[in-house]
């Protein structure tokens, strides 16, 4: 539990473990990945998803601060971590699937502001194999949530970003502007990528220059589609007036990629 939740709110944030390459082998040969918590504020773990080249890899998941395992014995990956929804159906030609299907936790788990998480990975599946793999959750912060007040409309709306083509291996940056006329409350992040281009994306917010994530998450890691989007676990509150800058970084060395990223929640008259 958080340490004073009375006089605090919950503000949505993704830790990303760093790319992992992983030798072949049979689940036995484990490779340690750190992450370590920024200073300014406890962190809720909620959710967890992935992007492997194959996802036959086992896991074990600690915390540092106590040295807190979470299992009895390491686990297969596809058991205690999401993915996208894999199919063999009909589907836009062009289009990656991006169903965000995260693995929810039985109840939050708070790792302490500063300390480090490890989650160490084994492959089974035979051949050289990597993880992208993040968290998702909550910092909490001190005070009143800043959206927990009355107001005198809350309708649903969506901002994009357009569509975008991110040339091979190039970065493309796009911002969206908030009206002026209300306050934006993002519950859910989802959007559309071409197959063949994977990317990294980070988004932020301007005024406060605020980040959404420690580091560059996977676009299948953060971003959902209209029959399974990312809802947040936190809302996150994005004052009127204010940019939300986002960068897109194609992972293809061969293929240009088109991008559009959608935040849905409420605006705050």
């Amino acid at each position: 539990m958080a340490r004073d939740m009375v006089n605090a709110y919950k503000e949505y944030f993704i830790y990303s473990f760093e790319n992992t390459a992983l030798s072949l082998g049979t689940g036995v040969a484990f490779s340690p990945v750190t992450v370590k918590m920024d200073s300014d504020a406890d962190f809720e773990i909620m959710k967890r998803s992935h992007i492997a080249i194959d996802d036959r890899i086992r896991v074990q998941y600690q915390d540092d601060s106590y040295g807190r395992q979470f299992q009895n014995l390491s686990m297969d990956l596809r058991a205690i971590s999401g993915t996208i929804l894999q199919t063999t159906g009909v589907v836009d030609i062009g289009q990656s699937l991006n169903n965000f299907m995260p693995y929810i936790l039985p109840r939050p788990y708070l790792v302490r502001a500063g300390t480090t998480y490890t989650s160490s990975y084994a492959d089974f599946s035979g051949v050289a194999n990597s993880i992208r793999e993040s968290f998702h959750g909550a910092k909490i912060r001190q005070g009143k949530a800043p959206w927990d007040q009355e107001w005198s409309a809350i309708p649903p709306y969506d901002y994009t970003s357009g569509s975008n083509v991110s040339t091979a291996g190039n970065t493309a940056s796009l911002s969206i502007s908030v009206g002026i006329d209300a306050h934006f409350l993002v519950q859910k992040i989802v959007g559309v990528r071409s197959s063949g281009a994977p990317a990294l994306v980070t988004i932020r917010t301007g005024g406060n220059d605020r980040q959404w994530m420690d580091k560059a998450v996977h676009f299948d890691n953060l971003v959902g589609n209209a029959q399974f989007p990312n809802v947040l676990p936190a809302p996150r509150l994005v004052e009127r007036g204010s940019t939300i800058s986002i960068t897109i970084q194609n992972l293809s060395s061969v293929f240009s990629g088109t991008y559009e990223i959608v935040l849905s929640g409420l605006k705050l008259f």
